[in-house]
């Protein structure tokens, strides 16, 4: 089974968003900024601004990539030309108290393969997260 999170370009959006956590003397604040440029074909920027705090010295990082993202008729096209079943299912509300302001933030998630997707939607989502904004998607039965 192989597992995709996509941002399919029906689906996305321009959004910001805010992540924060701390242990200890050390405190983390990460704004993610999603901007497509004009005119864009298939990709968009994410520039985030770290805001580290070690004993109340701060500290500031700047990181800014450009990333992709494809019609769902693209995926679905690669995934037919291996002769995979595909799955797909809506994720809504993983990004979403994280946003800044207004909005949400709609994923779309292939199964390829012969998982079994009932069970999987039948299961409890657990999500942990760690200090920076990645996120792990659980599914607890």
């Amino acid at each position: 089974m192989l597992l995709i999170t996509a941002h399919t370009a029906e689906q996305f959006q321009e959004n910001n968003f805010v992540y924060t956590g701390s242990q200890d003397d050390l405190e983390i604040t990460i704004f993610e900024n999603n901007y497509i440029p004009k005119p864009s074909g298939f990709t968009y920027e994410a520039t985030f601004i770290y805001l580290i705090r070690r004993s109340a010295q701060l500290e500031i990082h700047t990181d800014i990539h450009e990333l992709g993202f494809f019609k769902l008729q693209t995926w679905l096209d690669i995934v037919e030309s291996f002769d995979f079943k595909v799955t797909q299912l809506p994720l809504e509300s993983l990004y979403e108290p994280y946003l800044m302001g207004e909005g949400d933030y709609p994923l779309t998630v292939l199964v390829w393969g012969d998982a079994d997707v009932d069970k999987m939607l039948t299961g409890d989502i657990e999500v942990i997260t760690g200090y920076n904004h990645r996120k792990v998607v659980k599914v607890v039965s």
